[in-house]
Order: structure tokens, then C-alpha cells, then sequence
């Protein structure tokens, strides 16, 4: 099994609707923002943990400074 880890930080970034092929997990450090799949949305902030299956259609917008593992 591989794995990828990285750290990023965005201010005030829009990403587009896009999936991947492997599972997505994004510990939010710092910040806030709003995690789209399809229809439906989550505010995550600062300590939230988001788990995005593989395939799984999704975007995201964050307000401030966002800090993610």
C-alpha cells in the first residue's frame, strides 16, 4: 500500500469539482472553510477531520487561512 502525505496551506481558495483514485484524508489544522460533494456541504474548521472516499466527487472553498495534513 502507498501512501502520500503532505501538508498545504491556501487563503481563501476556491477548488474546482474533481475525485481521486485513492482515499483523501484532510485533518484541518488551522482555518475554516466548506467541503461540497455534490448537493450537499460541510463547514470543516480548525481540528475537523474529513475522510473522501476514492471516485467521490468534491470541492472546497476556505475563508482565512486553511491548514491541512
Amino acid at each position: 500500500m502507498n501512501f502520500l502525505i503532505g501538508q498545504t496551506e491556501y487563503q481563501n481558495k476556491k477548488f474546482p469539482m474533481h475525485s481521486h483514485d485513492y482515499w483523501e484524508i484532510i485533518v484541518y489544522h488551522l482555518g475554516q472553510g466548506t467541503l461540497f460533494f455534490g448537493e450537499n456541504s460541510i463547514s470543516v474548521k480548525s481540528g475537523d477531520i474529513v475522510i473522501v472516499p476514492p471516485k467521490t466527487l468534491h470541492r472546497s472553498n476556505t475563508q482565512g487561512v486553511l491548514k491541512s495534513f
